[in-house]
């Protein structure tokens, strides 16, 4: 195999990596952050964090993505069954109804089959002791760099110690945390896209009553009762009501049990505190800090890392300690996950 094909074939860099050499980039190749990232310990201990990362990651997507079936084929099932509720009359007798019914049940076996997967695979155990590990190790990478020995004058060597924590470490941290809160405060929210969606149909629903109750009191528009016997005939509306807020529900349901499975609420504020929080060290302490680094103040720079560290060990303590889990379950779940 030649270079070329080896450089074709090599996993891409991690967004962790990749924020580390971005620093060593930009301060020069002569540099100490460049010393301080090729150390071995530090080399082994980012190798690690990107084995569990991608771990994570994989086991993240398997839950989201069967989690995200189920509950897809659920509001399938229940689109496909309202159209029973519609007055269509005998023009669904027949192969129509065979066909509804035939993928009311697929949806149903489909849910079930998620439920199943869910439950005896584990991809959320997985993905919870991979990302445990993973931002563990991540602390690790600092920690290693800020203990390291490189040659160099002491205040450049602890300046470039300080740099890295902070533009690859916490600035990097705080990126991450400010995107994700708007995310999940989006899907959150009451306006997001869907939630919109239902209540259209909702609001489509009353208007068809709305009709229907001002031309009993005579006091609808003559045009609007005629385009609506026109298209769905007045005779029908409550039926057509029935179908709408079935839909609506579906939709809805679907918003609201998507968001908590993504865990939307809890995120974003958690997200948002824990940003806020490392932004406020910054802003306190950085200036005296960098000030102290000059002076070649090594002591100091690992101070300031284990304050940093202990605010996103707040945050991470979420995927550490939610679940005690066993050796015996951790090789359980390792072996799952590597045979799949």
């Amino acid at each position: 195999m030649t270079i070329a094909d080896k450089a074709a074939t090599a996993p891409a860099k991690s967004y962790q990596r990749l924020a580390i050499e971005k620093v060593v980039a930009a301060r020069g190749p002569g540099d100490p952050a460049a010393a301080l990232y090729a150390l071995a310990d530090v080399q082994a201990t980012l190798a690690a964090f990107e084995t569990a990362d991608t771990a994570a990651i994989a086991a993240q997507e398997r839950y989201q993505r069967w989690k995200e079936r189920g509950l897809q084929a659920t509001t399938f099932g229940v689109f496909v069954g309202a159209l029973l509720l519609l007055p269509f009359g005998d023009r669904l007798d027949g192969w129509p109804r065979t066909v509804i019914s035939a993928l009311q049940t697929l949806a149903l076996l489909t849910t079930f089959a998620a439920i199943v997967i869910v439950a005896k695979f584990k991809p959320q155990d997985s993905w919870m002791i991979s990302r445990g590990t993973a931002e563990r190790l991540r602390g690790e990478i600092f920690e290693r760099i800020a203990a390291g020995q490189v040659s160099g004058g002491a205040g450049t060597v602890a300046s470039g110690k300080l740099a890295l924590i902070r533009e690859a470490y916490i600035d990097d941290q705080v990126g991450f945390f400010e995107k994700r809160t708007r995310d999940h405060r989006k899907r959150a929210s009451e306006t997001s896209p869907l939630r919109i969606a239902g209540y259209l149909v909702i609001l489509l629903a009353v208007a068809l009553g709305a009709v229907v109750t001002l031309r009993a009191l005579g006091v609808a528009p003559v045009q609007v009762v005629a385009w609506v016997d026109q298209w769905i005939g007045l005779a029908h509306t409550s039926q057509w009501q029935l179908a709408l807020t079935t839909w609506a529900s579906g939709i809805l349901s679907y918003a609201t049990a998507r968001s908590l499975m993504h865990e939307d609420s809890r995120k974003a504020a958690l997200y948002d505190v824990t940003a806020k929080k490392l932004k406020t060290l910054i802003r306190r302490e950085y200036a005296g800090m960098s000030v102290a680094a000059a002076r070649g103040e090594n002591a100091a720079v690992a101070a300031f890392f284990d304050k940093a560290r202990t605010i996103l060990e707040q945050e991470h303590a979420v995927w550490s300690f939610v679940h005690d889990f066993s050796d015996d379950e951790r090789a359980a779940s390792a072996e799952a996950t590597s045979a799949r």
